[in-house]
């Protein structure tokens, strides 16, 4: 069930409201394309929802609740960090929404896509082998008040 008072929001740069324009995103074939295999494998492999359609915009925003669940569950602290911040949660019934955002691709970056994109798939699909193995629980010890 949902928690209440629990709320995680996401910048994305493929969701609108309704009457609006979308997002603005000014991307490379190349990183439209990595994206798309990513969300696929996030969904997929990951265990996010189908709603949830950008996990990587650097914009989140937590309230105390959602954050004290979230963050005290969390097991990954590298690049796929925040797909396992969403996964939890979601599977702890903390409400999950989506806001645009306009970005825009700056030239110049030092990050390798293709580096990024294997050590993040790296890590998600070892997130997710922990979690249905019984390695990671979201059981853990929640903070006083937050128990199920």
């Amino acid at each position: 069930g949902a928690r209440k008072g629990a709320v995680v929001a996401l910048g994305s740069r493929k969701t609108a409201p309704k009457n609006a324009a979308p997002a603005t995103v000014q991307r490379s074939r190349a990183r439209k394309f990595v994206s798309w295999g990513f969300g696929v494998w996030v969904r997929r492999v990951g265990g996010v929802s189908d709603a949830v359609k950008d996990t990587q915009c650097g914009f989140k925003l937590f309230t105390r609740t959602a954050a004290r669940i979230c963050f005290g569950l969390q097991n990954l602290d590298r690049w796929a960090f925040d797909v396992e911040i969403v996964y939890i949660a979601e599977q702890m019934g903390v409400a999950v929404v989506e806001v645009p955002v306009h970005w825009t691709e700056v030239p110049g970056s030092k990050l390798s896509v293709a580096r990024a994109a294997v050590n993040m798939a790296w890590d998600i699909a070892l997130m997710r082998w922990n979690y249905v193995s019984g390695k990671w629980s979201l059981r853990g010890d929640l903070p006083p008040g937050l128990e199920s």
